[in-house]
């Protein structure tokens, strides 16, 4: 049963005859990418015993992976400056780490603390934030 897609002329009425092939190429070409994508989905959740029967969320599931083949989500900017945040205080925990001073001056000893306080709190929440993301 062949699929006839019906565009608006006025939607294409600049279009050359040439472009107007080229669309109808990419548009079929798309169009086989996606049955061909439902196909394999579907292949992965049937038994080899069921029958195949391609479903909408089938479809729709084919659709998002060809427009996104590997989901990768935009990070936000919010996620991406923790991350800055917490390369930057873990480096320096590490540059204040000196355990011969931190028993004579319990300034460095504080400011170690609350440095290496902060590289774990942005740590840990960029790990959550990331599992709110995927």
């Amino acid at each position: 049963m062949p699929i006839n897609l019906d565009i608006p002329a006025n939607s294409i009425e600049y279009f050359s005859t040439e472009a107007i092939e080229e669309l109808r190429d990419a548009t079929l070409n798309y169009s086989l990418n996606i049955i061909d994508e439902a196909n394999r989905l579907d292949a992965t959740i049937r038994s080899k015993k069921d029958k195949p029967e391609i479903t909408r969320s089938i479809v729709k599931n084919a659709v998002n992976f060809r427009e996104n083949p590997f989901n990768i989500r935009k990070k936000s900017l919010k996620y991406i400056l923790i991350q800055i945040a917490s390369s930057i205080f873990l480096f320096l925990s590490g540059i204040t780490y000196d355990f011969q001073k931190f028993s004579t001056d319990k300034l460095h000893l504080a400011s170690f603390l609350v440095i290496t306080l902060i590289a774990i709190t942005s740590t840990v929440s960029m790990f959550f934030m990331g599992r709110d993301e995927i």
